[in-house]
């Protein structure tokens, strides 16, 4: 029978690649002198965001593994993959090995061998675009919010994060089966996020510098994660990334994502509460465990001060501090002369009544009058991030 590739089997019966010796040998670097990789079968939607390929145990004959390979210039997160290789996590998608092997360009790329998931992802392809049959309120919390609570609840009593909770890498087995969280270790933390699951302050950073954050962060995606589910769809798709982030500063996180959707009441308040712009008001994964729990829960909050009249940055209208942090951000020079006028302190003060603020920016205006430094336009740099630190 014709066919593009063949395969043979070894005397123990394991699948020997194509691209493997006739005396059945591998041409390639075997990790961890067991595992070796099939660049021939690609896995594609599986690996999180990083490229995952087939895996030929040649030691125990296992077939249900897959090399995840790393990015070529970010390493992977190696305290999380030794942490989690020694003592492995249920439904999450957790290292076996690890180690270099070939990449298909003449070059070595770092693997991350890990068992393959379970079932096909929550949402595959396409997840911004696409439209899905919404979940109902009690798939959602048994087959989702509790089994990733628990989840989240061993890997924070590890001081580890997970930072990858998005519908294209949570896996089940079939419908009614708890979701399987996949793997987010062969990359920087946070790196293939969409900014609509990420908290503001980590948003508006570059992927590469995200930083592991708190389980507060995955409380925080897995809460846009239960709500794109109820409505089955991702909202707000039709805005860029900076327009999403500023709204979600404008607006809070809750009120900007949900608009006027329709939520049953229980999944509303979980939502409300695990979307919360202080960290430290979310709900902790323990308590997510006990949904009704999580969902009296009640922490104080009030929206963000609206100054009485906008203050003008670049083609930025201002309304409160955290937009304003926002706007100086990426108009330095603008930025610079704002402050040095005493624009900033005046708007802080007179329109958006926020003496506290305006007092710790005149603090950092004060310190750089102290110290000049040896580069006023390095100095002038640390002024503004400070400012903007600040604010």
């Amino acid at each position: 029978m014709a066919a593009t590739q063949t395969e043979s089997r070894s005397k123990s019966g394991n699948t020997i690649p194509p691209n493997a010796r006739s005396d059945g040998r591998w041409d390639g670097h075997l990790i961890e002198d067991s595992f070796a990789v099939d660049l021939s079968r690609p896995l594609p939607g599986v690996g999180g965001g990083n490229a995952a390929f087939a895996v030929v145990d040649r030691r125990h004959g296992r077939s249900d593994l897959m090399a995840v390979r790393a990015l070529r210039d970010l390493p992977p997160q190696a305290a999380s993959i030794s942490a989690l290789m020694a003592q492995p996590l249920e439904n999450v998608i957790c290292p076996v090995a690890q180690g270099a092997s070939a990449s298909g360009d003449g070059r070595h790329a770092w693997y991350i061998i890990c068992p393959a998931p379970p079932g096909p992802a929550l949402w595959g392809g396409q997840v911004a675009n696409a439209l899905h049959k919404p979940w109902s309120e009690g798939e959602l919390i048994d087959s989702v919010l509790r089994p990733v609570a628990v989840a989240l609840d061993q890997l924070q009593e590890r001081g580890l994060t997970h930072r990858g909770i998005r519908p294209d890498n949570l896996f089940r087995s079939r419908p009614g089966q708890p979701v399987t969280l996949g793997q987010a270790w062969a990359a920087p933390h946070g790196y293939f996020q969409p900014t609509v699951f990420e908290p503001p302050y980590a948003a508006q950073c570059h992927k590469v510098m995200r930083g592991a954050g708190s389980i507060a962060d995955d409380v925080y995606a897995l809460g846009v994660l239960m709500l794109c589910l109820a409505l089955g769809r991702v909202p707000l798709t039709e805005l860029d990334d900076a327009s999403l982030l500023r709204r979600k500063l404008e607006r809070g996180s809750f009120v900007a994502l949900t608009g006027n959707e329709r939520l049953t009441p229980t999944l509303a308040d979980l939502i409300r509460n695990m979307l919360a712009e202080d960290p430290e008001h979310r709900p902790p994964p323990v308590l997510l465990a006990d949904p009704l729990a999580a969902r009296t829960r009640r922490v104080a909050s009030r929206p963000p001060s609206r100054a009485t009249s906008p203050l003008e940055v670049g083609t930025e209208l201002c309304w409160d501090a955290r937009s304003l942090a926002l706007a100086l951000s990426g108009e330095r020079e603008h930025a610079l002369r704002l402050l040095r006028s005493s624009v900033v302190d005046s708007w802080l003060r007179r329109r958006l009544g926020d003496t506290m603020i305006a007092g710790r920016v005149e603090d950092v205006m004060k310190l750089r009058v102290q110290d000049p430094g040896s580069d006023p336009a390095r100095a002038d740099t640390m002024m503004v991030m400070r400012a903007i630190a600040a604010i």
